[in-house]
């Protein structure tokens, strides 16, 4: 039989998504302030406080929705909630390539919002949500992308603009977006937790 959360547990895990989210955007901003003094803090939020809420508001979307979207979107949340986490945590077996480690810390968050883009794929054809079905795919995608991006145009990456919109504003816009998609992903979580039937005398 399956195990369904209790309504305040959903409701848990809603404001610990909103949590996580305003979390994640408060470190991923002071990380692209690329000011190095501000590194470790970012690095503390993101890794330490930002990943365990969004695993528990994952869960909760799995719970929640997962038996609508079907198998794979059920299945990606899951995984997405023990790979993100895991992928942060092998980076106590590379200290000694501070560069690698620093891509493979963040690059936790990335497995965690890829799958979560991934699950707003299929919600935007099944349609779980009871509104803003679209905010999955915006709450995932930015993130993992920049990531990409930035681990692969590193060493060329003109990060001041050469004269047009720095790279730090448009970073800082798209992450701003991300961060309220999933404030906005746990509202909604929140706000459709189910009520308890009363149970017969």
């Amino acid at each position: 039989m399956k195990k369904e959360m209790k309504p305040e547990d959903i409701q848990m895990a809603g404001v610990a998504l909103i949590m996580g989210g305003v979390v994640f955007l408060i470190g991923t901003s002071l990380l692209v302030t690329r000011d190095p003094n501000l590194w470790g803090v970012s690095f503390m939020l993101i890794i330490y406080l930002s990943m365990p809420l969004l695993v528990v508001g994952l869960l909760g979307v799995r719970n929640r929705y997962g038996e609508k979207v079907g198998g794979f979107g059920k299945n990606i949340l899951l995984l997405g909630a023990i790979l993100g986490p895991l992928t942060s945590l092998i980076i106590l077996f590379l200290l000694g390539n501070m560069d690698m480690s620093w891509i493979v810390a963040y690059g936790g968050h990335a497995v965690l919002l890829a799958c979560l883009a991934l699950f707003g794929i299929v919600a935007l054809y099944k349609k779980p949500l009871p509104r803003w079905n679209a905010v999955p795919v915006i709450a995932g995608i930015w993130y993992p992308t920049m990531l990409l991006f930035y681990s692969i145009t590193r060493n060329t990456l003109d990060w001041e603009g050469g004269g047009g919109i720095p790279m730090s504003v448009n970073a800082a816009i798209l992450l701003g977006i991300q961060g309220v998609a999933l404030a906005a992903l746990g509202y909604i979580l929140k706000s459709d937790a189910p009520e308890e039937t009363a149970s017969p005398a």
